[in-house]
C-alpha cells in the first residue's frame, strides 16, 4: 500500500469511531478472511442481517485494508495472509490487535512522547490526548478486543500486548531519534558554517590595510581537531599567525558548547587565543560587530566570570 493510499484510508476511517462489537468484528472475519475472493456486496449483505452483531461493514473493510489484513480488487476482498477459523479465534483476534498496534505507532496516530508507565498496575498507560483522531477506530477495535483496556479516563496496554507495544514503540524511538539528530546536525553545521564565514570576512575587513587579508584562514575546514577554526594575524607586522579564533554562532539563547580540547588550546595559547561570539540574528546587519573575548580561558574558567556548566559527566570505573 503506498503511502499516499494509506492516508487516504485513514482518512476515510476518520469518519468513523467503531467497527462494532466483537460478535460483528469476528463475523466480519469469518466472512471475509477466507482466503479466497469474496464478493464484498454479497457479504455485507450476509452481515446485515446476522442476528446478535452489531458491525459497520464498510469501516471493518477499510480498517482491514490498512491493516494489511485484505487485499481489494474492485468489487472483490481476499484476505492477504490470515485466514479465519473457529477453533484458532483466540490466535487470529491476537494478529489482528498486533496489526492495530503497529498501525497506531507506525503511523504516528499514538503521540510516543505522552507514553507514561503506570507503577501501581505496572502497565503502560496513555491519555486520551495521546491518541490522534484517525486513531478512534483502531484504538476502540482493541477495547472491543479485549486488548487495551480504560480506567478514569486513561488507556492501559495489557500485559498480553505490551511486548508488542515496546517493540513498535522502540522501532519508532529509533527512527524519530536518527531524524531529529539528522535535522539538528544540519542546522548546528547551517549556524556553525555562517558564523565562521562572517568572522573569516570580519578579520579579512581588520586586516584589509595590512595587504595580508587573505592570508587569514579558515582551517577548520580541514583541520576539526585543532581546537580553534581560524588562523590570522594579530597586527599587520605580524609575521607568523598569532591569532587563534574559535568562532561561536549562538541562535537565540545566549550560550554555546565549549569542548575540552577548545578549552586546553585556549589554556595553552592564552592570549594568542580568541572567541568570537556570533548571533546568527545579526550577521545579514552590515554595522553588526562579534564580541570578542581574548584569553577566555583566564576569563571563563580562572576568573568565572562566565557561568560554565557540564551537560554531563565522564565518570571513570575504578578497579
Amino acid at each position: 500500500m503506498s503511502k499516499q493510499s494509506s492516508g487516504t484510508m485513514l482518512k476515510d476511517l476518520k469518519r468513523y469511531s467503531s467497527i462494532g462489537n466483537k460478535a460483528g468484528i469476528l463475523t466480519f472475519c469469518e466472512r471475509m478472511l477466507t482466503g479466497e475472493y469474496e464478493n464484498i456486496s454479497s457479504q455485507k449483505t450476509i452481515c446485515a442481517y446476522t442476528n446478535g452483531i452489531s458491525l459497520n461493514f464498510d469501516c471493518a473493510l477499510l480498517a482491514f485494508i490498512h491493516l494489511g489484513l485484505l487485499n481489494k480488487t474492485d468489487q472483490q476482498a481476499q484476505s492477504t495472509t490470515l485466514i479465519y477459523q473457529e477453533e484458532k479465534r483466540d490466535d487470529i483476534i491476537q494478529v489482528i490487535c498486533e496489526n492495530c498496534y503497529k498501525s497506531l505507532i507506525k503511523d504516528g496516530l499514538i503521540k510516543i512522547n505522552k507514553i507514561s508507565f503506570d507503577e501501581e498496575k505496572n502497565q503502560y498507560s496513555l491519555k486520551k490526548s495521546a491518541f490522534s483522531l484517525d486513531a478512534a477506530v483502531f484504538r476502540n477495535m482493541l477495547i472491543t478486543l479485549d486488548a487495551m483496556t480504560t480506567s478514569n479516563g486513561l488507556f492501559f496496554i495489557p500485559k498480553s500486548y505490551d511486548g508488542i507495544f515496546e517493540k513498535y514503540i522502540v522501532e519508532e524511538r529509533k527512527k524519530i531519534s536518527l531524524l531529529e539528530l539528522q535535522e539538528q546536525l544540519e542546522r548546528q553545521n547551517e549556524i556553525g558554517e555562517a558564523g565562521e564565514l562572517f568572522a573569516l570576512k570580519f578579520e579579512q575587513e581588520r586586516l584589509k590595510a595590512s595587504g595580508i587579508n587573505h592570508q587569514a584562514r579558515r582551517i577548520s575546514l580541514v583541520d576539526v581537531r585543532a581546537g580553534y577554526d581560524i588562523a590570522s594575524f594579530e597586527t599587520c607586522d605580524s609575521i607568523h599567525y598569532d591569532r587563534f579564533i574559535e568562532v561561536k554562532t549562538y541562535s537565540g539563547k545566549q550560550e554555546f558548547h565549549w569542548s575540552k580540547n577548545e578549552i586546553e588550546i585556549a589554556r595553552l595559547r592564552r592570549d594568542s587565543y580568541l572567541l568570537y561570539i556570533v548571533d546568527y540574528s545579526r550577521i545579514n546587519d552590515p554595522q553588526y560587530k562579534p564580541k570578542i573575548i581574548s584569553n577566555p580561558y583566564a576569563m571563563i574558567v580562572e576568573q568565572k566570570l562566565w557561568k560554565m556548566n557540564p551537560e554531563s559527566w565522564v565518570v571513570t570505573i575504578e578497579d
